[in-house]
This record gives C-alpha cells, structure tokens and sequence, in this order.
C-alpha cells in the first residue's frame, strides 16, 4: 500500500495484549492520539505511545519512540515496519506533546505535553540525535515552561518552530495543586539550529486548541492562527471563539 495509508494508520488501528518491551508493533498496532509527529529524512517519528496502549506491552511501563522508513513500502496489516526503541526512564513520559525537527533533520525537539502517572518538574526541551539515538535535555535559551492545549507549528525553512497559547495546570507543573488553568499569552519560538528559546509577544489575548499554519511568503513567511477559544481570564474557564489571526514571526508584528 503506498503512502496514503499513513493517515489511516494513524486514525484506525487494531489491538491485542502480552507484555515486555517491544522491537516493533507486529503484534499489532496500537490506538492512541495527542501523540507529537515528525518527518525528517524521509522518517516519520512517532513518541508519548505508552505500553499501556500497544498490542505485546500492556504494562504501560515503557515509553516508545516509533520510526517508520517512508522510502519503503508498508501496510496498515504488518506492523513489522515500525521500529520502535524504548525512550530513557530520566525522560517525563508525556502525551500532547508537539515534535519538530531541525532544518538540517538532525535533531528531533519535543516540548509541552502533559504528564501521564504524575507531574515532573522538568520544563526543559528534549532533543533526539537519530544518528547517534542518543537523547538530551536541551540547555540554551530560557527555561521553556511547559505547556498544554496550545498551538504549534515547524517552520524548517526558517530554522524554527512556534507554540503559540496554550496553558498550565495540575497536570504540567507542580506548582498548580488545584484544577486551575494558568493560560498564557505569549508565544514560545525555538530556533531549531541554535537550540535558542525565546518568548515573542503575539495575541492580545490568551488562547488554547486552534491551528497555527507557516505560510512560506515573502522573506520569512508568516504564521495563521485560526480556530481555537478564548478564556475570560488566565484561569477562567468561559471561553469565546477567536478570529483568524496573521502574525509576521521576525517582525514581531500581530494583524
């Protein structure tokens, strides 16, 4: 089956149980969603699918990072094409995550997310060396305070990535005890050859959900914001629906 059967992979899969930490899924594909994807070098990348959830580990204890060779042939009915390799146990295992890739497709990024089991006080950027397998808590820039429910998008033809909202809770940081919801207004931008964090001033207002598009214009394009909903207020919970909203991403401007 050729490469339109990745979306369906991705949306309709099949189930059965054993345990032990698998080498691939040809016992069977897993469901799950919020999961970060990337594509670099011609590999789709997969993380935050816990054992919990795929067919030979149903322990959910492990936490596996999926790589699919999108220059082969695959089917939606032999798993045996998905590698898989166990993400470090000193790694928070997290769902909703987003995962960008450098320019370059050498290093894979993975920020935001929530915890699964409990709530780690890591804030960091993890990076992912394909070539080397090896993993790392990003360290230059700011801390990138994690968030959830927020907007994002990969721009490798100008070497960044963008989330954009999003907020903070009980389930992303230790410092929230109660069922509040800390959102917020600015704009995470990582600069994904440096590894350089910055905060960009962007909506007036705080946002959650929506789609955030790169549209490659002019010298250095511009980012949509479309969809989405707005709080009341930073821990409110009323929410109204947002305009579509252009932003220029060097020029710090917001239409």
């Amino acid at each position: 089956m050729a490469k339109s059967a990745l979306f369906i992979i991705l949306l309709l899969v099949r189930v059965q149980c054993a345990a032990g930490a698998l080498a691939d899924l040809s016992d069977g594909f897993c469901r799950s969603y919020k999961f970060g994807t990337s594509v670099a070098n011609d590999i789709l990348y997969l993380i935050d699918l816990d054992g919990g959830l795929i067919p030979g580990d149903g322990d959910a204890s492990n936490n596996y990072l999926v790589q699919l060779d999108l220059t082969q042939e695959f089917y939606v009915n032999n798993g045996s094409h998905y590698k898989m390799s166990l993400v470090p146990s000193n790694i928070p295992k997290l769902k909703d995550q987003a995962l960008w890739s450098s320019q370059d497709n050498a290093t894979l990024f993975a920020y935001g997310g929530r915890g699964i089991r409990n709530t780690s006080s890591d804030n960091g950027i993890w990076t992912y060396k394909p070539q080397t397998r090896s993993w790392s808590l990003q360290q230059t820039g700011i801390i990138a305070v994690r968030r959830l429910g927020g907007a994002y998008v990969n721009a490798p033809a100008i070497q960044s990535a963008f989330w954009l909202g999003g907020y903070q809770s009980s389930d992303t940081t230790e410092t929230i005890t109660d069922e509040s919801l800390h959102y917020l207004d600015k704009m995470i931008k990582l600069n994904t050859t440096t590894g350089q964090v910055t905060e960009v001033s962007a909506l007036s207002n705080p946002v959650q959900q929506g789609a955030l598009v790169y549209i490659p214009v002019g010298e250095l394009g511009i980012l949509v914001f479309m969809g989405g909903e707005v709080p009341s207020d930073k821990t409110g919970v009323d929410l109204t629906y947002t305009p579509v909203t252009p932003h220029e991403p060097m020029g710090k401007n917001t239409f």
